[in-house]
């Protein structure tokens, strides 16, 4: 998280004052509706999540305020509303300033992978479910938990935007584009994918779009379907626990402990109907269903508040997609590849929770952004929603030149 400090590094006073918006070239908030949209739709699915964790801890064990996650949900949730409130004012185009790709966009890359090597090594990474994932944090009497694949996720967006947004024609190389950018979206997947398959998947994915978005030319992305297979017969189809998840999603009403998750989801979100048993009265979150809080948030919501519950939701989220969208096609070279990247990536996560959740998909780890209980995702997910409305709003969104 420290190294979304380096998005502040150029500001002075001036420059996070509202008071000189003109001189700097944003766009008000208040002018801005792209970027109102953006935000409204961040902070009710920060609302909704609140609500959510809260509802689905109530059958949890009472403990400190500081230890019962939905305390420190609201806490996170509220920190980012802060974090979008105040970075949307950073004019974008900073991180790609200095060298061919851009200072702050290769250190933030650098510091992320860095961390995603270090939490595989036995004694630092923090191990829960069977998977190392985390780093913890002491501080003091509290101890935090980190997901670097989180920020990896992240700053890879923001490094190939950076650096795809500014090669022109060179774009369409073989060799001087599509193999290094392919190189680099192949060794984050690696590093995540050890110990966590579903966000390696989705940093994969999201990376071959911009690929395609950017101008590699599409019959070059054939290249990678080998290694993919591979990869997934070697990380998926040789390993028990993670083959399991697709038998059971191939059989989820067979009497088996691999299906247990997905037959409570099932029932939770089918005994919802169409409005719900209302808030606070699901039943599931009693025990049910593990990871009730975050892997299978999207199921206590349709059990709660129902089908339209469920698509008031899923709603927000295409609001926010739509919504980059218009800033992408508003805007050209890294601001352009920037809105798409973030706009895909939140999507491609909500799409597959709601996916497990209803059934449609093998049970992954992947939590829904700013609904979800965890911390690493909510700040996250917000700095780069912030990064989007900056986009939208300063001049420079129509412009691929760096800011003087």
């Amino acid at each position: 998280m420290c190294s979304l400090l380096l998005f502040f590094v150029p500001l002075g006073a001036d420059d996070m004052s509202g008071s000189n918006t003109q001189d700097l070239g944003r766009l008000p908030l208040k002018d801005n509706p792209t970027g109102q949209g953006l935000f409204l739709a961040a902070l009710g699915l920060l609302g909704v999540g609140a609500v959510m964790v809260y509802s689905a801890s109530a059958g949890g064990d009472a403990g400190s305020p500081a230890a019962r996650q939905e305390i420190r949900h609201l806490a996170y949730a509220a920190a980012a509303m802060g974090v979008m409130g105040l970075l949307w004012r950073v004019d974008y185009r900073r991180l790609a300033r200095g060298g061919t790709i851009g200072t702050g966009a290769v250190v933030l890359f650098g510091a992320a992978f860095a961390l995603s090597v270090l939490v595989l090594i036995p004694g630092i990474g923090a191990e829960f479910n069977g998977a190392r994932r985390w780093l913890r944090i002491p501080l003091g009497a509290f101890t935090l938990t980190f997901q670097p694949s989180e920020l990896l996720k992240i700053a890879l967006v923001i490094l190939l935007a950076c650096w795809l947004g500014r090669r022109g024609e060179q774009v369409r190389s073989f060799r001087r584009t599509f193999l290094p950018a392919a190189a680099l979206v192949g060794a984050c997947v690696g590093v995540v994918a050890v110990q966590d398959f579903d966000t390696g998947a989705v940093i994969g994915l999201v990376g071959c779009c911009l690929l395609l978005v950017a101008g590699v030319r599409w019959y070059h992305l054939l290249t990678l379907v080998p290694p993919a297979a591979a990869g997934f017969v070697v990380l998926v189809v040789m390993n028990a626990n993670r083959w399991q998840r697709i038998t059971a999603f191939l059989h989820p009403w067979e009497d088996t402990a691999s299906t247990w998750q997905l037959r409570q989801s099932l029932i939770a979100v089918g005994s919802g109907g169409w409005w719900g048993k209302g808030l606070g009265n699901g039943t599931t979150k009693l025990g049910f269903l593990p990871e009730d809080r975050t892997d299978f948030i999207f199921s206590v919501i349709c059990e709660e508040l129902g089908f339209f519950g469920g698509a008031i939701v899923l709603g927000l989220f295409a609001l926010i997609v739509v919504f980059c969208w218009i800033a992408a096609s508003r805007s050209r070279g890294v601001g352009r590849l920037l809105a798409t990247g973030v706009g895909l990536t939140i999507g491609a996560q909500a799409v597959l929770h709601a996916a497990v959740a209803i059934g449609c998909a093998p049970p992954t780890g992947v939590t829904l952004p700013l609904v979800a209980a965890g911390g690493t995702s909510l700040l996250l997910v917000a700095a780069a929603l912030a990064m989007v409305i900056s986009v939208t709003a300063h001049r420079g969104a129509h412009d691929a030149e760096d800011p003087a």
